[in-house]
């Protein structure tokens, strides 16, 4: 149980001697006061762990997920100089580089001169756009057949372990979106990453 602890008294002194007693006074009081030690345990070690700030480079196994929709090649190589990418894996069913400075030859050119390992997984595709007008129906077919792809997944799981990897699909939205429904079904392999849903800055051009 704690001590309590006395409140100061107020006193009005007057006259030096009068002062001086009192100073006086105080230092016997302070001298004479024996301190309370309390002994601390130990501090325990603690593991180490990573920092993982938006404007910091991740770990090297780390998934940056980007929607294309809209991009352009700035947008691009911000991106790659942001998380300091080593592989890219293109999920979309047509992987097209198209636009002002966003051709193929410009874009296998830019990851070729930033040492980067370009990979697409025609295989995690969304082989089942255009069998539905509702998107959320294309996504659960989706969902079921990338599931079983276990092979490809596995091969996946390689291209992450020598990232960052860059995770290109085409919706801006990461969730609900082919890039989601992929990230979730390598987390049931077991496989442990970091995740970071990049955006685009839209901005003039």
């Amino acid at each position: 149980m704690a001590n309590s602890v006395k409140q100061p008294r107020l006193r009005v002194i007057s006259g030096a001697k009068a002062a001086s007693d009192h100073v006086a006074g105080e230092m016997h009081e302070a001298l004479s006061a024996r301190a309370h030690l309390h002994v601390l345990s130990p501090l325990q070690p603690v593991a180490a762990q990573q920092l993982s700030l938006p404007w910091l480079n991740p770990t090297k196994r780390t998934i940056i997920s980007l929607g294309l929709k809209g991009a352009v090649k700035a947008d691009l190589v911000q991106v790659i100089r942001r998380y300091g990418i080593r592989r890219v894996a293109d999920i979309r069913v047509s992987p097209s580089f198209r636009g002002r400075d966003f051709d193929l030859a410009t874009i296998t050119s830019l990851f070729h001169m930033n040492g980067i390992t370009y990979q697409r997984f025609s295989s995690l595709a969304n082989r089942f756009v255009g069998e539905s007008l509702n998107p959320h129906v294309v996504l659960d077919m989706y969902e079921r057949y990338v599931t079983n792809q276990e092979a490809a997944l596995r091969e996946f799981c390689e291209a992450v372990d020598a990232g960052p990897l860059l995770l290109l699909g085409w919706d801006e939205n990461h969730s609900p979106s082919e890039r989601s429904i992929l990230i979730d079904a390598v987390a049931r392999l077991g496989h442990t990453f970091e995740l970071v849903v990049a955006s685009l800055e839209r901005g003039p051009r």
